[in-house]
């Protein structure tokens, strides 16, 4: 039986309202994003969901605690789910990497995706992100895979770990992470979930199905600075 899964970006954060780079960084939620992910939570009121797994960063966990808090699931943390580690960027903004960094090969490699292979000084390249993700992602599908019963698993996490896991199902090249958007021409807003539903069958890999639903808009854009996560 299929496996339906509900994926949510974190609140807005305090590094998002500043146009920081936080990805193993841990921060805390703004107002805005607490007042996000209850908006989030009567959303998803009347809404069955067997299990939810949630990275282990402050920001993400405090979105699922308030979301599922009265749906009396057990939140499983896993640091498998986090963003993207940007190693020497991390806290910093936009204009402060471009600074030190210049527009030399390895800022323009990792902006433009050209290179999947490149890891940010002392952090990850976008390939040990994708390995990272999916493993742990096809572990949790073969862990409630069911015979006798569709199961609706929530993921709360970022950004960049949702258009890694939608890059794979929607059978994109990694380079092309940038410009999936989600939720209103499908830009990954903080504290939504994806329009499409994404289905699971317990004897295939999540990369091996495709989203119910078209492609994004017409995959047109490229990183910008406010798509920081």
């Amino acid at each position: 039986m299929p496996i339906k899964l509900i994926l949510i970006r974190h609140g807005e954060s305090n590094s998002n309202v500043q146009g920081k780079f936080s990805g193993f960084q841990d921060v805390d939620l703004t107002e805005k994003g607490i007042w996000q992910a209850k908006r989030l939570a009567r959303r998803l009121e009347g809404v069955q969901v067997d299990a939810v797994y949630c990275s282990d960063l402050k920001r993400a966990r405090h979105t699922s605690e308030i979301i599922f808090q009265d749906k009396r699931i057990e939140i499983k943390t896993n640091p498998n789910f986090r963003e993207r580690n940007f190693g020497e960027w991390e806290g910093c903004t936009f204009e402060e990497v471009k600074s030190k960094y210049g527009y030399g090969d390895t800022f323009n490699l990792w902006l433009e995706n050209t290179d999947e292979k490149i890891a940010i000084p002392q952090g990850e390249s976008l390939v040990d992100s994708n390995n990272r993700v999916m493993n742990e992602l096809n572990k949790v599908l073969e862990k409630h895979q069911s015979a006798d019963k569709d199961k609706t698993i929530g993921i709360v996490c970022h950004g960049g770990t949702i258009r890694i896991i939608l890059c794979n199902i929607l059978n994109l090249e990694l380079e092309h992470m940038w410009r999936i958007e989600q939720q209103q021409q499908y830009r990954v807003r903080s504290c939504n979930i994806t329009n499409d539903m994404l289905y699971w069958h317990h004897d295939q890999t999540v990369t091996d199905r495709i989203c119910r639903g078209s492609l994004p808009h017409h995959l047109q854009r490229k990183c910008q600075a406010g798509d920081l996560p």
